[in-house]
């Protein structure tokens, strides 16, 4: 279901950057991506849409990182016993 906001609005890209970081600040990064993309699409020339769509992937990649780190402090505790 779209926004009511998306349905008045001639700047839609606009309204998908916001929402996108709505999203992102629920970390749900894959929505945050989603409607990123649909403001890059719109207006590919939107800067503040690819800054949210970088820090989106940055943030989720750092994520991957520190679970990535939090695995292997495990899997060497579980080694040392």
């Amino acid at each position: 279901m779209k926004p009511k906001a998306l349905k008045y609005s001639d700047k839609k890209e606009i309204e998908y950057t916001l929402i996108g970081t709505i999203y992102y600040l629920q970390d749900k990064f894959e929505e945050a991506l989603k409607n990123y993309n649909l403001a890059i699409e719109t207006n590919d020339s939107y800067e503040q849409a690819y800054e949210g769509r970088n820090q989106t992937i940055l943030e989720n990649h750092l994520m991957l990182i520190d679970l990535q780190d939090k695995l292997i402090e495990k899997e060497l505790r579980n080694n040392l016993n």
